[in-house]
């Protein structure tokens, strides 16, 4: 009761102040009566860019989904907002801001069509000002706003939304009465819940009500505003909301009349006296939190943001200059380029999610409109997140990175003592399911803390992800030193460097199986990859026909079927069956290891069709024969290795084979580590740093090298342990045979080619036959095996392999190529301008969007394009 008198009372003084009649002069329309300008949109970089992103929609459905099955529209979050809005798409529902948009903890949901349509009444003439009858409309997106503006010709209205909190946007609404007789206005407004469960390609499913019952959205509209209250719902691939979650809506100016129903509501204030021209703003606070304990918290801070309204209005504006003027330093990009920047600043924005849960710290995640990655962040995407929101706002970024480091593995930990150091590969408000009983790092704290939170989808810890941590701090450092926040900048360091060199390390331990100082890509100890003995689980299918008695008996002993399907777990048996060579057998132990590369389906990991496969095999054996089939499938069936330390505990597996990029970016790692040291003092481990990354740098060249192609490419190694220091093992053999993918030109990314083997990589990367299509760099060559231009990692483009791509060529002196492939990705790939998005992956041969339409390393990577390749700055 507190908190609605206090904000009852300062509704009742908002009547006399915040709505009160201005007449100020306005010298560009030379009307004495009125001043235009107080309806003007604030700011003057931000300005400059209007619609640059696509922010219009309405929703339709709770998952209203486009073709692909992400979320139709793109809306502006801000702030680490777990709530978003749109620009109205319609005259139906102009004068509001559609949506809520919400992320409910994992996934994202269009809670509402709108929650708060204006239209106004004169209670002299009885006229009804709706926003759809204006003679003159504008509704536009600029970098942290949405605006609406409609004039009516005697009366004028202006509706502005911003962010001020990270659970709370503002809406200012400005009516100006342009006529020299007073008004008398009403303030009416009314909201609708969305009821159509999903929607895509125009066709319905069943209903909110019927898949969440009638109690899931309690509507209610009040003298203060309007509350949605939501009720707990545990759908684990869906939505996950807790008692108490709700979206609501308070005003400065209070509501006389009002009437609801289940999905729907009306309110209107009592008349608002408007002299001749004279003005008057209403201030909308509208926030969605997840439960009760910030439910509470938001209602006080919503009372303050009331109270200083036009102040946080003004703050955000100030915000958004800061960022446009930190970001936008190149100065000699056209405006196209300026608006791909712009629209990359956004998009790391709009992706920005503020703590909640397990999640303990401000991230940036992939995508709102990706259906699996609106509440979680990766190490992978986060490590290029942070890279370019380094020298745009640093505070972001470092609490990225700390956010990761929050579930850096420790010997304490109850599931993964053997893991210490590792980084897991995404962290979601909710854990995983397994970990109820078995705190993560034995942390019982911060684990009762969140006890509503044991039940996630989409943790993992089955891997980690490519080291590009010390990548993006040592970025971070370089930011605030840019901004002379020089004291800021030391301890940063001091506070990661001991946990990169631990992270560092943990590579070294858990993923070098002949201990060459050389890594693998790997999976860990985790119920999905092993039973409880350690041994590797595989599953296959087959009538068993051909099969040998002896394997027969052990997949008797070592296997349950089902019908024709068969699950096992036995390392041994996994190893006879490749061996044997004549079926498709799925090892859960290969996803771990190409999840860990941040390449989900590549090539070199020995993914490939079965078409791909035999046309593989005819062209490598000759057609038509059986034991060339064998053969072929031996080449591309990947084999693991038990890892384990001096006392025999098992540590987890490696694949059997040395990646190159990997070993490239930990090569430079170590250089970034060695720099680090030195700042710090550390001088014995910085010069230990350098050495051991000359010493990669030339196993890479030296062994991972192929003259006769002019690439790089994985090795593949045995499992013997006798390697001495950086050589390679025995019988080591170089993974040609599985083609070219974007791994091979990360010694031109990391510095670690020598010149003479850069200009042969870049020869191939130039190639019209290789990788310079339509849209270049894709993630396998147009000779790989196993190309298709519609396969997430073996032929699409992605955008940080093509910027790995434009900086490894600009490292070796190649500006023009690099240039030249950049403004055939500008001219080619679909949606980028055109629609309004920084879009997600791209078929190299026709430039088709093949993702989500905010993707965010996609737009870390192109912020960084436009700094580093788009004018003659180079380096990493």
């Amino acid at each position: 009761m507190t908190a609605k008198k206090t904000l009852l009372a300062i509704s009742v003084a908002s009547i006399l102040t915040l709505t009160g009649c201005s007449n100020n002069n306005d010298s560009d329309n030379n009307n004495p009566l009125y001043d235009t300008s107080m309806l003007n949109p604030k700011g003057e970089l931000a300005l400059k860019y209007d619609n640059v992103l696509n922010r219009s929609g309405d929703p339709a459905a709770m998952k209203d989904l486009d073709s692909q099955g992400n979320i139709a529209y793109n809306p502006l979050f801000d702030k680490g907002s777990w709530h978003g809005f749109l620009l109205p798409d319609s005259a139906d529902t102009e004068g509001a801001f559609t949506g809520p948009s919400i992320i409910a903890e994992e996934y994202n949901a269009l809670l509402g069509k709108y929650m708060d349509k204006l239209t106004l009444t004169d209670t002299g003439s009885g006229s009804v000002y709706s926003m759809s009858n204006a003679t003159e409309k504008k509704k536009i997106s600029y970098p942290g706003a949405l605006y609406q503006r409609y004039d009516f010709g005697d009366l004028e209205v202006a509706i502005e939304l911003r962010f001020v909190d990270q659970r709370i946007s503002l809406v200012k609404t400005t009516v100006l009465n342009k006529t020299g007789n007073s008004k008398r206005l009403t303030f009416n407004w009314s909201g609708e819940l969305t009821e159509t469960w999903f929607r895509q390609n125009g066709k319905d499913s069943s209903t909110v009500t019927e898949r969440y019952g009638e109690d899931f959205r309690i509507l209610a509209v009040n003298a203060d505003g309007v509350d949605v209250r939501l009720n707990r719902q545990r759908d684990t691939w869906n939505l996950l909301t807790q008692e108490g979650a709700r979206f609501f809506i308070q005003r400065s100016l209070p509501t006389v009349e009002q009437s609801n129903e289940i999905l729907g509501y009306q309110a209107s204030s009592a008349p608002i006296a408007l002299g001749a021209g004279g003005s008057t703003v209403v201030w909308s606070a509208q926030s969605y939190v997840h439960d009760q304990k910030e439910y509470d918290q938001t209602r006080i801070k919503v009372d303050a943001v009331l109270g200083s309204a036009a102040q946080r209005f003004e703050q955000s504006v100030a915000r958004w200059e800061g960022y446009l003027n930190n970001a936008l330093t190149n100065t000699e990009a056209d405006e196209k380029e300026q608006r791909l920047a712009v629209k990359a600043i956004q998009t790391l924005h709009t992706n920005w999610r503020s703590a909640y849960g397990f999640l303990e710290k401000d991230g940036v995640t992939p995508s709102y409109t990706a259906p699996w990655f609106a509440g979680g962040i990766w190490p992978w995407d986060s490590w290029k997140h942070v890279y370019a929101l380094a020298h745009i706002n640093p505070e972001l970024a470092m609490n990225n990175v700390r956010a990761m480091f929050d579930y850096q593995v420790t010997d304490k930990d109850r599931i993964r003592p053997q893991d210490a150091g590792m980084l897991i590969d995404v962290v979601f408000p909710n854990i995983e399911p397994d970990r109820k009983l078995k705190p993560f790092n034995n942390d019982q704290t911060r684990h009762l803390k969140h006890r509503e939170h044991y039940d996630g989808g989409n943790w993992n810890e089955r891997n980690t992800k490519p080291s590009l941590a010390s990548w993006s701090v040592w970025e971070v450092y370089q930011g605030l030193i840019e901004q002379k926040r020089e004291d800021d900048a030391r301890a940063w360091i001091e506070e990661m460097y001991p946990k990169l060199v631990s992270y560092h390390q943990w590579w070294y331990k858990n993923r070098d199986h002949n201990g060459n100082g050389i890594v693998e890509y790997g999976a860990t100890m985790h119920p999905a990859h092993n039973n409880e003995q350690g041994e590797l689980k595989f599953s296959f299918e087959s009538d068993l026909s051909g099969i040998s008695n002896e394997l027969k008996a052990d997949i008797a002993n070592f296997c349950k079927q089902s019908g024709s399907k068969y699950q096992c777990a036995s390392t041994e048996l996994y190893e006879d069956m490749a061996d044997w060579g004549e079926m498709a057998i799925h090892i859960p132990a290969q996803d771990g290891a190409a999840w860990e590369s941040g390449m989900d389906n590549a090539a070199r990991f020995g993914f490939i069709s079965e078409a791909q496969l035999k046309a593989y095999a005819d062209k490598a054996y000759g057609k038509n024969d059986v034991e060339h089939l064998k053969k072929a499938r031996a080449d591309w069936t990947p084999r693991f290795f038990q890892n384990t330390d001096d006392k025999g505990n098992k540590l987890g597996y490696s694949i059997n084979q040395e990646s190159v990029d990997i070993n490239s970016y930990l090569a430079r790692e170590k250089e970034l580590l060695a720099d680090m040291a030195t700042l710090l003092g550390k001088d014995s481990a910085a010069e230990q740093f350098k050495a051991d990354a000359d010493q990669i740098k030339n196993y890479i060249n030296t062994y991972m090298y192929d003259k006769d192609s002019g690439f790089y490419y994985d090795l593949e190694i045995t499992g013997e342990k006798n390697s001495a220091l950086y050589q390679p093992g025995s019988g080591s053999v170089l993974l040609t045979k599985r083609g070219r993918g974007p791994e091979g030109w990360s010694p031109l990314f990391n510095r670690i080619a020598t010149p003479e083997q850069a200009e042969d990589v870049r020869d191939v990367m130039m190639n019209e036959e290789e990788f310079n299509t339509k849209v270049p760099l894709g993630t396998a060559a147009l000779t790989n095996p196993a190309y298709g231009p519609d396969i997430y990692w073996r032929g699409r483009v992605w955008v940080d392999q093509v910027y790995f791509g434009l900086m490894g060529l600009k490292n070796y002196g190649y500006d023009q190529d690099a240039n030249a492939l950049m403004d055939k990705i500008l001219m080619n790939a679909e949606g980028l301008m055109e629609e309004g998005a920084i879009r997600e992956n791209y078929n190299p041969e026709t430039g088709a969007v093949q993702g989500a339409s905010n993707f965010g390393w996609s737009a870390a990577h192109f912020y960084m394009m436009y700094k580093n390749v788009m004018h003659p700055v180079s380096g990493i």
